[in-house]
């Protein structure tokens, strides 16, 4: 019996310690997958601690909490931990299938209504209202929220959940509409059925610019939608709607955040894209796109989309992405700003005449230098911390790849040096945004004033 329960143990240490991470990481991140693991490891090894308990007696066993339902299998469970109605000597679960069911209902793969035996019989669980369920391949009958300023995951999002519900039911009819357009019965011909399909997917973009008068109506039907509708409510985040927001909240409604990145994340946000195509990517290669196309998400996907299928190769090195992306607007404006913080007046005259050429805007230009000048400034501010690395770039507000470049940067450059260059560069930034005639001589003189107060 002992040898049972040590079984059922190591092979629950075995499985989330190396398993998961190697699944995760070589074969797919897909939280179905990773979710079945989690449930097959937790019937193992519950199966055989219960074993042990029991005696050599297999006994099925249940998570905490799973007999909302109240369903024959779960009675039966239940019985064992003498929690059901035909209860004995309690026995609790052991720590491995309780760890697996409770990871997995924190990631969010199981409700919190989820029941081992039931699930492994096939009965149906017990869902919240308006949410959906881990275990469910349709999202008829329940709702969610996008919330969040980064359009592309939202959208990616919404387009997900729009696809299983067409998988699920071909024929359902697709109504989008803003949310400010919502008066009258405008909603109930949304989220109702039509001659032509009794299944709608409803999209409501914007919900915060909801009608006062409808406000009521969208929330009870976002709390027990009907059977036969799958609703998705967006929201750009703000304060902006906040009393229906919170309305949806304390009703329970699945809430899906896309915050927006800090500026250290987006490059892995790259090395994630690359690998969702399928193709490897390395991490200076990743750096060499965020400086070139900047920190906006749905551009970041563009490129690497462009360099997938112009460049045909099997992974993306900083090389390749140096070749594409070598002319695009957002390179030439921080490579004038990168050669103006290496102190290189050749260089960083050539550049921006260049950039001017090929018809970069110059406020571009005074936003990249602006941009290199507050974070050496930040840098040179936070160098007495023991702030290192990835905390220190947490700190400043930059990419990691930057502190490299700072720190080059802060052997020539002097604090008041830095600051006389800040404002030059205020400066030049109103003038081209029309305090001077003539932005490109503007640009000049504030790119050679900035040169000369390196070492001061």
């Amino acid at each position: 019996m002992v040898l049972l329960g040590l079984t059922g143990e190591l092979a629950w240490t075995i499985e989330n310690m190396y398993l998961n991470v190697f699944v995760y990481n070589t074969i797919t991140d897909d939280p179905t997958v990773l979710a079945t693991l989690v449930v097959a490891s937790a019937a193992a090894t519950g199966h055989h601690a219960a074993a042990g308990h029991a005696g050599g007696r297999v006994t099925p066993m249940a998570a905490p909490g799973c007999c909302s339902a109240g369903s024959p299998i779960c009675t039966r469970a239940c019985s064992i931990r003498g929690t059901g109605p035909k209860a004995s000597t309690p026995r609790l679960p052991t720590r491995a299938l309780a760890y697996d069911v409770q990871l997995a209902k924190d990631l969010g793969f199981m409700g919190d209504s989820f029941c081992l035996p039931a699930m492994l019989a096939g009965e149906k669980m017990s869902q919240v209202p308006g949410r959906i369920s881990a275990m469910s391949s349709s999202p008829f009958g329940t709702s969610v929220l996008i919330t969040g300023p980064e359009q592309l995951l939202a959208q990616r999002i919404v387009a997900e959940t729009r696809q299983r519900a067409l998988m699920a039911h071909p024929e359902a009819e697709v109504n989008e509409i803003n949310a400010s357009e919502l008066e009258d019965a405008m909603l109930s011909e949304v989220i109702g059925g039509s001659l032509f399909s009794s299944h709608i997917v409803a999209v409501i973009d914007d919900v915060g610019s909801c009608p006062p008068a409808v406000v009521d109506q969208l929330v009870a039907a976002a709390t027990n939608p009907p059977e036969d509708l799958c609703l998705i409510l967006l929201h750009p985040g703000g304060v902006k709607g906040k009393g229906l927001i919170d309305k949806l909240k304390k009703a329970k409604v699945r809430v899906e955040t896309v915050a927006a990145m800090k500026p250290w994340e987006v490059p892995s946000f790259v090395l994630a894209e690359a690998k969702r195509q399928k193709i490897r990517m390395h991490q200076d290669a990743a750096d060499e796109l965020v400086a070139a196309v900047g920190h906006d998400l749905r551009a970041l996907a563009s490129a690497i989309n462009q360099l997938v299928a112009d460049s045909g190769a099997n992974e993306i090195d900083a090389a390749l992405v140096r070749r594409y992306f070598a002319g695009r607007a957002e390179v030439s404006g921080f490579a004038v700003a990168d050669a103006v913080l290496a102190g290189n007046p050749t260089i960083a005259m050539e550049r921006l005449r260049w950039a001017l050429e090929t018809g970069v805007a110059p406020v571009l230009i005074t936003s990249a230098v602006a941009s290199s000048f507050r974070g050496l400034a930040k840098y040179l501010d936070a160098q007495k911390s023991r702030l290192r690395g990835a905390d220190l770039a947490r700190h400043i507000g930059v990419p990691p790849f930057k502190i490299k470049d700072y720190a080059r940067a802060s052997n020539t450059w002097q604090v008041g040096g830095v600051a006389e260059a800040i404002r030059l560069i205020a400066k030049g930034d109103a003038e081209v945004k029309g305090a001077a005639t003539d932005a490109a001589f503007a640009l000049e003189r504030m790119v050679l004033g900035v040169l000369q107060q390196r070492r001061r």
